[in-house]
């Protein structure tokens, strides 16, 4: 968990949890998100409920750590500079010995995790990892993690000096961007409101041939929601005509799929239309619904033999 000092710090240079960012394959970030935060643009992503407990559980998960390898870890306090390319920190979650550094991880679900005593991380884990053995000058770095809540693992990845070298080329790229006020390109939607909703002026552009042909493809790429939108629906009511006023579905004994109901109360602005002396407490009405939803089991390919 980092603290106060460590949290400043960050704002001044690159740390291990932005290198996915900077690559592109963060799940929660993207490049100009990261960019904008880093020169105070925008507010850094607020704690969420897994951040908030995988700071809680580093303790606990450490100890682990320490009593099934029998490795000595020292709490590392201090934000650690590249000798060279003092914009790249690292805070580190422990440190057994020069050459082996310690990266503490809680995940919910085994997604992206390989084989214990690997080095199959996600990637958006492997990259943070390099960037802290590129730092420090560590050989190894153990990542324990807690998946679930119950599967302890441990996994091992070592340093790579071409994966160091490519970090550090693409992080000094990243950095001077942040310097000299040149944003990355957009990734999304929601980078484009970032970057130009307030800036939106009421002319024409001209398309290329290759903006041209994304919106032809944009264009065949609507008519074939609608078209699976249509299927869908029929293939929803088909089902839900089957099964009635039975709740779940199964194939073999084993559940495929649940009639989920929603009920929801909110005003009759209808009835508001009609008599406006009406008073409120009439107004509300109350609106059903139901949908039929496929199991999310890993098992359900299995089960329907696709």
């Amino acid at each position: 968990m980092l603290n106060e000092q460590q949290m400043a710090m960050r704002s001044r240079g690159i740390g291990g949890s932005d290198v996915a960012a900077i690559l592109g394959i963060s799940p929660w970030v993207t490049p100009l998100q990261l960019y904008m935060t880093k020169r105070g643009e925008i507010e850094p992503q607020a704690t969420n409920k897994s951040m908030h407990w995988g700071n809680i559980l580093e303790t606990p998960i450490l100890e682990e750590y320490s009593r099934v390898t029998g490795n000595k870890v020292e709490a590392v306090a201090d934000t650690i500079l590249h000798p060279e390319h003092n914009f790249m920190l690292a805070n580190i979650d422990g440190r057994v010995n020069d050459d082996l550094i310690v990266e503490i991880k809680t995940a919910s679900r085994s997604d992206g995790w390989g084989a214990e005593g690997t080095d199959e991380v996600p990637d958006y884990y492997l990259t943070q990892v390099h960037h802290y053995m590129t730092v420090t000058g560590a050989k190894q770095c153990d990542v324990a993690v807690l998946i679930g809540g119950n599967d302890f693992r441990m996994y091992h990845v070592y340093a790579d000096a071409e994966m160091s070298q490519m970090l550090i080329d693409a992080e000094t790229k990243f950095w001077k961007m942040v310097q000299d006020g040149v944003p990355p390109d957009i990734q999304t939607t929601e980078d484009w409101q970032l970057k130009y909703f307030h800036k939106l002026r009421d002319v024409s552009l001209e398309a290329t041939e290759q903006i041209q042909e994304a919106c032809t493809l944009l264009f065949n790429t609507n008519s074939q929601i609608k078209s699976l939108e249509e299927r869908k629906k029929k293939l929803t009511t088909q089902v839900m005509q089957y099964m009635q006023d039975n709740k779940q579905l199964t194939i073999g004994g084993q559940k495929v799929g649940t009639i989920i109901q929603k009920s929801l109360t909110g005003w009759d602005f209808e009835a508001l239309k009609a008599d406006e002396s009406v008073k409120a407490k009439y107004l509300n009405k109350t609106s059903n619904s139901a949908y039929f939803q496929l199991s999310t089991s890993k098992n359900l390919p299995t089960i329907l033999g696709v």
